[in-house]
């Protein structure tokens, strides 16, 4: 058998038709966007870990209705605070979270009112 030969046209053909290699312009480009990012991701990390911090200075979860300690079973509430089992209920506490206003509101963003265009009698 015979060892085939490549010309070297068709040689540098196949060799830079699927492959592309990077540009300086694009390396230094891609540098600065993940720098960029980096940065941001930086600052929002920052943020999240001094809210964190705080939340945990806090202390022990303890119910606002009897201070009894609820550990990981403690309900949040959407007044805020942190409710056992017994008090997770609005009705079984002084609940500053105005129900009524938040349904009003709730359906009157997914039920826009229709009003058809006026009609021109002749």
């Amino acid at each position: 058998m015979a060892p085939v030969t490549f010309s070297g046209k068709e040689k540098a053909a196949t060799s830079t038709a699927f492959v592309r290699l990077p540009e300086r312009s694009d390396y230094h480009h891609r540098r600065d966007v993940l720098q960029e990012t980096k940065q941001i991701d930086e600052a929002k990390n920052d943020t999240t870990a001094s809210k964190i911090v705080n939340k945990q200075q806090g202390g022990v979860n303890r119910c606002c209705g009897c201070r009894k300690k609820v550990g990981l079973t403690g309900f949040r509430c959407r007044c805020g605070d942190m409710y056992c089992s017994e008090h997770r209920y609005s009705d079984r506490h002084d609940c500053s979270f105005d129900y009524k206003a938040a349904g009003r509101e709730t359906i009157a963003r997914e039920n826009p009112v229709v009003k058809a265009a006026k009609i021109v009698r002749l």
